[in-house]
């Protein structure tokens, strides 16, 4: 089972890398892409709403 968790001021951008890496994704790319994504992640970082920045980490399963 693969379980996953992005949070952090980050997230918008690695939410959308993700999305982008999955197979079969083309008609939510569409989707983010007619929304303006890039200028709006852009300008969010440019006014100090976090960074486009992120590292992904693996966490030990307990």
């Amino acid at each position: 089972m693969l379980l996953g968790m992005i949070a952090g001021p980050p997230s918008d951008q690695a939410c959308i890398d993700l999305v982008y890496a999955a197979p079969q994704s083309q008609a939510l790319q569409k989707r983010i892409e007619s929304r303006q994504w890039q200028v709006v992640l852009k300008h969010a970082a440019e006014i100090g709403l976090g960074s486009r920045e992120y590292q992904l980490r693996v966490l030990p399963a307990d």
